[in-house]
């Protein structure tokens, strides 16, 4: 995966809001591949079960085996069914520039790396510099 430019840990932060968007949650996955050599199409399928109603995500990639588009389906469920995007403001930091991952420790299920989507540097009168960053898992 990406690099992480700055870990945050929760202290770090003044204010975090992030939420689980489940506009993105699909029922299963579906990875097919047509082996040209083979003359033979690979499928494989991933399914959520706590998903009770949802769209079937179908890719078409080329995989070499079965085991490889099992894989692939399973990561792209897991991927689709857990898009956490939102906000986070710290004491100003420079490294801090849109395009960049950060990774954030000590917040449990929220854990993890986040592309920053946003970043605004700005002076607070009482607080002096601070950073404010759009965030969404990667």
């Amino acid at each position: 995966g990406a690099k992480s430019a700055v870990i945050f840990n929760k202290t770090d932060l003044i204010q975090i809001n992030l939420r689980e968007k489940t506009s993105q949650k699909y029922k299963s996955v579906q990875v097919k591949y047509f082996n040209p050599k083979t003359k033979k199409t690979v499928t494989a399928s991933a399914k959520n079960d706590s998903v009770k109603k949802g769209d079937t995500l179908k890719i078409t990639t080329r995989i070499t085996n079965k085991k490889q588009a099992q894989t692939m389906a399973n990561a792209a469920l897991a991927n689709s069914n857990t898009k956490i995007e939102g906000t986070f403001e710290t004491v100003g930091n420079p490294n801090l520039v849109a395009g960049s991952n950060v990774e954030i420790k000590g917040i449990g299920h929220f854990s993890g790396k986040y592309h920053l989507k946003t970043v605004r540097h700005y002076l607070d009168r009482t607080n002096g510099y601070k950073t404010y960053c759009e965030v969404e898992s990667c």
